[in-house]
This record gives C-alpha cells, sequence and structure tokens, in this order.
C-alpha cells in the first residue's frame, strides 16, 4: 500500500469509523474501577411530551373520561392499584409495581410554562433554575463533580451526547445500537482488521504529515482499543426494536464494569396531536409507544447480571405532559405536569405527589405542576448517587423523602436465566463442513431457543 492511499484512508477512518463510536484519546488511562457499591442511573427519556393522563390516570374518573371521550381507557382493560390504573401496554410495569418496585412521582413538570418542546427540553436536560441557558447538563455536572472515568457517562444509541449528560470536564460517550463501523466493536471483514493494524502501524511511526495528523493517528488507534474494550456488550443478534437493542446494550455496558455510572436512552414519538388511539382507546400509536417501553424495561432488568441489579435505578420521563380534554384529531395537545418514573429494586415503590384535581385546571385546561424536576434531581443526586445536590443544579431543592429503600430491604432479584450453551462447532454433515454463515446461524438459533424456553418457564411477565 502507497503512502498516499495510506494517509487518505487513515483520514477517512478517522471521519468514518472513529466517529462513529465517538470515544476521545484519553479513554485507557481513565477508566473508572467499577465497585460492588457503585449506584447507577438510567434515563429514558419520552420525547414529544407524553400522555401521562392516559398512561397512569384515574380511569374510572367521570371527569377524566367526559375530556377524555373516544381516547379513555377503559379500567376495565388496564392493571390497578391505589386509585390509579396502568395503560393495558404496561402490564410488565405495573407487576413491577406491585413488587413496590416503581415510584409513579405525580404533577411533576417544568414550572416555567411555555409548552414548548425545545425550551422545556433544555430545561429538563439542563436543570438549572430561572430558564438558565447552558452547554452542560445536571448528569454531566455530576460527573465532574464525581470524577467519573472516561466510561462514567455513556448516551446509546443517541446519535450525539445528549445534553443532560454533557459536562465541563468529564466527557460523556455516545455508542450506535450496533458497531458495525470500521472501527466499532464488530469488526468482521479481513479487510477493516487489516486497515486496523495499519492505522496502528501509522500511529507507531508517524504519519509524516505534521502533528495534527499525527494526532488523530492517536484518537483513532485509542478509538480501536477502546472499542475492543466495549465489544462485548455488543450482541450479534440483537432483539427486535430500537428501544429494546437501547436497553439491553445499556444492561450489558454495565454488566461490564468498566465504571458506567449513568447512561440515557432516547424513546421518541410520544407528540400525539393526531390518531392518537386505534378501534379502541386501549390499542393505536400511543399503545405501541407503552408497549415497546413496557417490554423494553423488562428486557433491560432480565439482560443486567444479577450482581449489578439492586445497584441500578431507571428514570423515565418526558419534557411535558397533555393536555386534559381531547381534540378534534384524536389527539391531544401539548399540556404541562405528568408523572416521572423511578424503577429498580431499591426504588420504594408507590404513588408520590397529590393526584391530579381535573376539576381545578388553568385557563388552557391544563394541570397545575405540583413538583419541580429538580425536586426529584435533587432526590436521586443525594439519596443515589450520594453527592451534593446544591452544587450540580445552582441552587437548593427539597428532596422527596423515602424515594430509595435500603439495600436490606430490597425485593428479591430477576430470575437468572441459564448459562448459555458453549459455542461449540457443530458437527459437520458428511456432505463437507458447514460454511461459517451456517454455523453462526445454527448457534444464534439455539441461543435464541434457550433463551425463550427459560423465560415461558420462569417469567410470568414474558409472553411471545
Amino acid at each position: 500500500m502507497n503512502s498516499l492511499i495510506e494517509r487518505r484512508r487513515l483520514l477517512q477512518a478517522a471521519l468514518i469509523g472513529g466517529t462513529a463510536v465517538a470515544l476521545p484519546p484519553m479513554v485507557l488511562d481513565r477508566i473508572g474501577a467499577q465497585t460492588a457499591d457503585d449506584t447507577i442511573l438510567l434515563t429514558i427519556t419520552l420525547g414529544g411530551g407524553n400522555d401521562w393522563l392516559n398512561t397512569i390516570g384515574p380511569f374510572e374518573d367521570p371527569t377524566y373520561r367526559d375530556a377524555r371521550g373516544r381516547l379513555a381507557i377503559n379500567p376495565t382493560d388496564a392493571a390497578a392499584d391505589d386509585g390509579h390504573y396502568f395503560h393495558p401496554s404496561l402490564s410488565r410495569l405495573a407487576t413491577r409495581y406491585r413488587r413496590g418496585e416503581v415510584a409513579v412521582i405525580r404533577g411533576v413538570g417544568e414550572p416555567r410554562i411555555d409548552r414548548s418542546h425545545f425550551s422545556n427540553m433544555q430545561r429538563w436536560m439542563t436543570g438549572l433554575p430561572d430558564g438558565a441557558i447552558s452547554s452542560t447538563g445536571w448528569l454531566g455536572r455530576w460527573l465532574n463533580q464525581a470524577n467519573a472515568g472516561a466510561y462514567g457517562g455513556i448516551g446509546v444509541g443517541t446519535n450525539g451526547v445528549p445534553l443532560h449528560l454533557r459536562g465541563s470536564a468529564t466527557p460523556a460517550l455516545d455508542l450506535p445500537r450496533r458497531a458495525t463501523s470500521a472501527f466499532g466493536a464488530n469488526v468482521t471483514r479481513v479487510s477493516d482488521l487489516a486497515l486496523i493494524d495499519e492505522v496502528r502501524r501509522l500511529q507507531q511511526s508517524g504519519t509524516d504529515f505534521g502533528g495534527w495528523v499525527d494526532a488523530v493517528a492517536e484518537t483513532t488507534v485509542t478509538s480501536i482499543d477502546s472499542a475492543r474494550t466495549l465489544a462485548d456488550a455488543f450482541d450479534a443478534d440483537p432483539p427486535e426494536g430500537v428501544l429494546r437493542q437501547n436497553l439491553e446494550l445499556a444492561a450489558r455496558i454495565i454488566n461490564l464494569g468498566v465504571g458506567t455510572r449513568v447512561l440515557g436512552v432516547f424513546h421518541n414519538g410520544f407528540d400525539t396531536h393526531s390518531q392518537q388511539v386505534g378501534a379502541t382507546a386501549s390499542v393505536g400509536r400511543h399503545a405501541d409507544l407503552l408497549d415497546e417501553l413496557d417490554r423494553g424495561l423488562d428486557s433491560f432488568f432480565l439482560a443486567l447480571d444479577p450482581s449489578r441489579a439492586a445497584n441500578v435505578v431507571v428514570m423515565v420521563f418526558s419534557e411535558f405532559g397533555r393536555r386534559v380534554r381531547a381534540n378534534g384529531s384524536m389527539g391531544t395537545d401539548h399540556g404541562t405536569a405528568g408523572h416521572l418514573l423511578l424503577v429498580g429494586r431499591r426504588v420504594n415503590g408507590g404513588m408520590y405527589g397529590e393526584a391530579v384535581d381535573l376539576t381545578s385546571l388553568d385557563r388552557r385546561g391544563d394541570v397545575a405542576v405540583q413538583l419541580d424536576h429538580r425536586r426529584v434531581y435533587a432526590s436521586v443526586i443525594e439519596d443515589w448517587l450520594g453527592s451534593d445536590s446544591g452544587s450540580v443544579l445552582s441552587g437548593s431543592y427539597a428532596a422527596l423523602p423515602g424515594l430509595i429503600r435500603d439495600d436490606t430491604t430490597a425485593p428479591a432479584p430477576e430470575p437468572t436465566p441459564p448459562a448459555e450453551e458453549p459455542e461449540t462447532d457443530p458437527e459437520p454433515p458428511a456432505s463437507g463442513p458447514p460454511s461459517l454463515n451456517d454455523r453462526a446461524s445454527e448457534i444464534r438459533g439455539r441461543r435464541r431457543q434457550n433463551r425463550r424456553d427459560y423465560l415461558q418457564k420462569h417469567s410470568p411477565r414474558f409472553s411471545t
């Protein structure tokens, strides 16, 4: 390979392969040591403004049923608890709630109401008071304070580090849900391996193009090595559905024990101005989105290593809720307050905050914001992540007492799937050895069947 082609391919690979995994040059010497006591937070952002009233709501309330009309959920179709009902698509989450693992915090929102996706999401992400503009997010500033390692904060399938994970001193990473690039974790092509070897040689011997290109080579080699560190988190046979893929990848990253403390995943599509429901209120667009969330959460917790599961809490939030009264397009318009969910074995489950009063709305027909979302952040920072919230949030917010339970009272762990069969080569047929593709397909099929058999036997929440 001549030197000009070598240098061209180096730059192409740095831009195409290296940035695809978005790993910084200091990764190898900054991996944080994961301890058994480290707590971990995963955030799931329901982008677009979720209809929380139809997610977990007072479905028997006559005021609710009058306001929602054809959008009203039939309470006989939903799992009921504490005067509220879970949407029928959230049967697995309802089971976790009855086990005491889900906190439903009602009336949470942004006090500076303007019903804009962009400004509300910005305020939820930065966590700063009075609508202050910032290039850092609340969890990014916590990462700075915690001196987390290079894998301390990770956005999974986010196409860029989300604002709430961005810090000024400790960079977070963003990972694709599938590693298919030249320098991703799933390197299978011989040509890619040859290219990686060539880039490593250039990094060691110099590129003759000066300091900038030498720095690109250094960064690229570190990205390659870092991707290999995360290689075991990527599944060659991922599940169906983008959210499930991202959440299972998040679980496998946690299982690696490389010092990850906060992760972020997005689940978009909740801006349901029209056609929110289908033939009945329990099916349709919103129901499908909630079903993806329900299955994704279950897949996440089942994929977690049992030794780490008690140290993980999931936060589910959206930038605002929807208006109480349905619009004329079988949908709902931008609203104000909604729920915020915390899910995990150490969560002290139940309903928090006052039940929504549907007879006392503002002049636009929206429910009042009871709790500033920064109070929930303060609770998570102090009681779960173990830090001072005032310095992270640039203000004093009263934490909500009792959201996190003592680890000695945590519920029993998830059922543990059996170990997968060793990846031994199948016996070749008499006509000749099987192809590599045939062998890989057989192994993947065996894994899928083992897991399906186990889940059907041991998990009442599993359905095909």
